[in-house]
């Protein structure tokens, strides 16, 4: 999967959801925004089940067959194998409203962003960067008193499911030295 084009899928969302333009990331060195705004922090990536191995071979990725004694001489050596780990991943996003209004607004965004999960646009978008939505989670009313007004504030925690992927390349034996005597 791709941060950047799924933080980018997340913002999107957000925004659609809840109509408002202003979403940060929490655990900036960003002063705190005005109201009203979102904040999103990645709570948590936890896997799931087993990793599966696989082992490609591709003799293109650099084989000169020059020689027929020696038909694998590579111009690039250490490419001709690519070994690849995939595995499913949950995602945990802890999602914060925070508004000036403290009367049920900031629960109704989050109550509005979670019930937009079900609408195909939005599920197609957040699917296009490989975030599948799995948990809608619970909208929380976080409302405080803050100096002597009350500050408006709902949280929600909700669970994605990803594939993650790493590759490598890799090669034969390079090279296998022989000692070997002659004269005997």
């Amino acid at each position: 999967m791709d941060w950047s084009t799924a933080q980018n899928a997340i913002v999107a969302w957000i925004k659609a959801g809840t109509g408002l333009s202003r979403v940060v990331w929490s655990n900036q060195s960003v002063p705190k925004p005005a109201h009203d705004f979102v904040q999103v922090r990645l709570a948590a990536v936890r896997k799931l089940g087993g990793d599966e191995l696989t082992r490609d071979q591709d003799l293109s990725r650099g084989p000169t067959a020059s020689d027929e004694d020696f038909p694998l001489v590579l111009d690039v050596p250490g490419t001709e194998i690519e070994f690849t780990v995939q595995g499913e991943r949950e995602l945990t996003l802890s999602i914060q409203v925070h508004t000036a209004r403290a009367v049920i607004t900031p629960v109704a965004l989050l109550s509005r962003l979670q019930t937009s999960l079900s609408l195909e646009s939005v599920r197609t978008g957040l699917l296009a960067a490989g975030l599948a939505p799995t948990d809608p989670g619970v909208v929380r009313d976080l409302s405080a008193l803050v100096d002597t007004g009350w500050e408006g504030r709902a949280s929600l925690e909700c669970r994605f499911q990803f594939t993650e992927t790493l590759s490598e390349f890799t090669t034969f034996i390079e090279s296998a030295p022989v000692d070997v005597d002659i004269d005997s």
